[in-house]
């Protein structure tokens, strides 16, 4: 389980990044090329993609698949923390279905 918590969280991290690579001041096209947060989002892909593929090994579906739905929460919690944005009681509710959601997928099998 912790290869899938790795994944979801570079994964996210990877979000992160990529939304401070559209801040990165390029005049030209030719310049995303010289845009170091584009390099970092792709290592960081790379990375949650080789521990998804171990998570994917250890764990079935039915139980790692659901934890990808952290990523929402995470990314939106760095939104709030890194850039600032700000979420409603109704995004705060959707945030906590989803919490609810992945508790139910992990924990309600018999």
């Amino acid at each position: 389980m912790i290869y899938a918590l790795l994944s979801v969280t570079i994964n996210a991290a990877a979000q992160i990044v990529l939304k401070k690579a559209t801040e990165f001041n390029a005049g030209a096209t030719i310049d995303i090329i010289k845009n170091p947060f584009l390099y970092l989002t792709g290592i960081l892909y790379l990375t949650s993609i080789i521990f998804w593929f171990v998570a994917l090994s250890k764990l079935s579906l039915t139980v790692a698949y659901p934890m990808q739905a952290l990523g929402y929460v995470v990314v939106s919690i760095a939104a709030i923390l890194i850039f600032k944005e700000n979420m409603t009681h109704v995004n705060w509710l959707g945030i906590a279905l989803i919490l609810l959601g992945v508790f139910f997928t992990q924990f309600g099998k018999s």
